[in-house]
């Protein structure tokens, strides 16, 4: 499992840059700018937003798991409080973007 979550937060932010141009928001956005070096730049743009906003995802469940730690003993209980909503999330987050 954490192995899997590493994997997924490290395979995010190396695809993010590709998948960005391909987003059908990001399509409609761009399609009335008319140089290939403003869209290009809009769409780095958008990724980097993306990218930061997957950082601070990671660092504040990083703070989370830590309290919570300290709270639960029980690492059965502890994978249990975290498995179930990242599972959720993590879907919501690629599978609703596209």
């Amino acid at each position: 499992m954490f192995a899997c979550s590493y994997g997924a937060a490290f395979g995010a932010i190396q695809q993010i840059p590709q998948i960005i141009p391909g987003l059908k928001n990001i399509q409609e956005e761009t399609k009335d700018l008319k140089s290939p070096a403003e869209k290009k730049k809009y769409v780095e743009k958008v990724a980097a937003q993306y990218t930061k906003m997957q950082e601070l995802g990671g660092l504040t469940g990083r703070f989370v798991f830590a309290l919570l730690t300290v709270y639960i003993v029980s690492r059965r209980n502890l994978l249990r409080v975290f498995q179930l909503p990242g599972l959720i999330i993590l879907c919501h987050c690629f599978l609703v973007s596209f």
